[in-house]
């Protein structure tokens, strides 16, 4: 029998993050998501370096053997998504399960507890975890704890803009899965219901007539063009919020307002006043940065920009264009 309080400490010293953080991620996740989906833990290229050459020695001498579901039908997505929310039965709260190519869950997170509503339920903090998990699909699944089954308004807003702005990330919204809290086997489904209005089912693509003769979604920086028709995306100068990766995922949020266009000095002075390239008490160097938020002046805009932007483009489409 292994001892889990040891070997989270010993796994802490060998990837060079905290030990606190460690045993919280394992009493979120699942220990095995210590190997499985780390992710969320590793803030640093070396601790990621140092996972992965654990996890190749860990595939080599372990008998433990674990593969996620494949969630390839709203039956599917209920008995997991029961499961996994059991122990919050007497609350309402929204998850987001990421998939791989195949529907295969990569991980899950809780995206509010309590109370459901669009301005708690942020496109931004679902597809930061889409994109840190290099999700291809993400699928919703919110518990009543009642077991009363008809969505609110409010559930299908949140379903269809968090669809919309799947397809701006390439990142496809599969589902939301209504679950009850009294009947385990019953669920509602929007894809059955059809809303949104479906071109991809679980696991099979649907082509509409009007889509024949295309092609994948555009980028980011195609998509601020063609939806920029009545306006010009020069009058819309912004700011983004850049912060500390490394902190971030430590629970600190660290950053700094900066304002677009900018300079290569300013954005470099930024990072260092930010802590990047510094190193925490263990040693650990916090490398890397992301856009926890963006003031835009145009809604639009706002929607469409996410946390992993170049800030090289975000200073080009800054700029005055002539």
């Amino acid at each position: 029998m292994i001892n889990e309080a040891r070997y989270i400490q010993s796994y802490a010293k060998i990837i060079g993050v905290k030990e606190e953080a460690a045993i919280s991620y394992a009493q979120k996740k699942g220990t095995l998501a210590l190997i499985n989906n780390a992710s969320g833990l590793l803030a640093t290229k070396t601790q990621r370096e140092k996972h992965k050459a654990f996890v190749d020695l860990y595939r080599m001498s372990s008998e433990l053997h674990h593969e996620n579901p494949v969630l390839s039908s709203p039956e599917a997505v209920t008995s997991f998504m029961q499961s996994v929310m059991e122990h919050i039965h007497d609350k309402e709260a929204m998850m987001a399960v990421f998939l791989d190519t195949k529907n295969r869950v990569i991980d899950y997170e809780e995206v509010s507890l309590g109370t459901i509503n669009s301005s708690i339920v942020h496109p931004r903090e679902i597809f930061r975890g889409a994109v840190i998990n290099k999700a291809n699909a993400i699928i919703l699944c919110h518990n009543n704890p009642s077991g009363d089954l008809t969505p609110s308004g409010e559930d299908k807003t949140i379903t269809l803009r968090l669809t919309e702005t799947g397809k701006l990330m390439e990142i496809e919204v599969l589902d939301h899965v209504i679950i009850s809290g009294i009947e385990k086997d019953r669920y509602y489904s929007f894809k059955e219901s059809g809303v949104p209005e479906e071109t991809i089912r679980y696991g099979k693509k649907i082509q509409k007539e009007t889509d024949k003769e295309n092609k994948s979604a555009p980028s980011v920086s195609s998509s601020i063009k063609e939806t920029g028709t009545n306006y010009e995306i020069t009058d819309a100068p912004f700011e983004a919020f850049i912060t500390n990766l490394g902190k971030y995922n430590e629970g600190e949020l660290v950053g700094e307002w900066v304002a677009f266009p900018t300079d290569r000095e300013t954005l470099q002075e930024v990072f260092k006043r930010i802590g990047i390239g510094s190193e925490n008490e263990l040693g650990t160097v916090y490398e890397e940065s992301f856009i926890s938020d963006y003031d835009c002046r145009i809604g639009n805009l706002y929607n469409v920009l996410g946390e992993y932007e170049s800030l090289n483009e975000l200073n080009y489409l800054a700029l005055p264009q002539k």
